[in-house]
């Protein structure tokens, strides 16, 4: 995000949240929660994961348009979880490359084309609906 929009990294969390906001970007996690040793998303323990609520979320932020997935186990989730319980269907879903390191079969180069050409795209979504 530092390179995409300018999220300072050296800023507390609380203000990289804000600076996102403040440029349109929600940051949410799928997982509310989860047992897993170590921080691969492949340590998951089944049975350990509570989602969070995005009906209510999405209800709270009524003008997203947009969910972009920091990988494929978040998209799992989401689809396995979340949408079949999802109340609001036109929400457009697209899955980015992780950022983590762990995922080196993309250049971070390309991970961060991929992930400016999604952003990009969710704000031309937004200005459209508003200019509508």
């Amino acid at each position: 995000m530092q390179e995409l929009v300018g999220v300072d990294t050296e800023a507390t969390y609380k203000k990289r949240l804000r600076s996102l906001t403040a440029r349109g970007i929600a940051l949410w996690d799928v997982l509310h929660s989860c047992h897993r040793k170590g921080s691969l998303d492949a340590a998951i323990q089944k049975g350990s994961v509570k989602i969070n609520d995005f009906n209510a979320f999405f209800h709270r932020h009524a003008r997203i348009g947009f969910v972009l997935f920091n990988g494929a186990t978040s998209e799992r989730y989401y689809k396995r979880y979340v949408l079949p319980e999802l109340k609001n269907e036109t929400i457009i879903h697209i899955r980015m490359p992780s950022t983590s390191p762990a995922y080196a079969a993309m250049s971070l180069k390309r991970k961060i084309e991929m992930w400016r050409s999604g952003i990009d795209a969710a704000a031309r979504d937004r200005v459209t609906k508003r200019g509508t």
